[in-house]
């Protein structure tokens, strides 16, 4: 058996690296093990974007992609004349924000949060060429800039 290591007496750094490593206890067992700051990272990223949010709105809608949300599925009951969507407020370096519908909105604005940007952001989405497809983003943290893929 190891000696016990108090985190309160180690020393901190103020920026962490992608190399550091991080403890993780293990399910029921308590089995530990290290995992990188990179890799920690790209997990979190992982669990994130399985999820999706579906919402039904009408005309003038404004809704803000959650961070944990990957796909942001609309699925009003008829076509309409305009509607926002905001990217996530909080994204990691690389997550991905996918926007699809049911139907088209004649005039769709696609926002970054505050202190953020978006490029390439649509300004309609009909549905018959682009709700099959959606329209996907990816956030580049250096620039806190989310970038049009699709």
């Amino acid at each position: 058996m190891t000696s016990p290591v108090f985190i309160s007496l180690l020393p901190t750094a103020s920026t962490p690296s992608p190399t550091d490593l991080f403890l993780i206890a293990q399910g029921p067992t308590g089995a530990t093990r290290s995992i990188s700051l990179s890799a920690l990272a790209a997990a979190l990223n992982t669990f994130s974007s399985q999820t999706y949010s579906l919402q039904v709105p009408t005309t003038g809608f404004v809704i803000t992609i959650g961070n944990t949300v990957k796909t942001l599925i609309l699925a009003p009951t008829g076509t309409l004349a305009s509607g926002k969507v905001i990217l996530p407020a909080a994204p990691v370096d690389g997550q991905i924000a996918a926007i699809t519908s049911t139907q088209t909105i004649i005039a769709l604005t696609v926002a970054a949060s505050p202190g953020q940007g978006v490029v390439g952001a649509p300004t309609t989405l009909t549905v018959s060429t682009t709700g099959p497809y959606c329209y996907e983003f990816e956030y580049v943290a250096p620039n806190a800039t989310w970038y049009r893929r699709q």
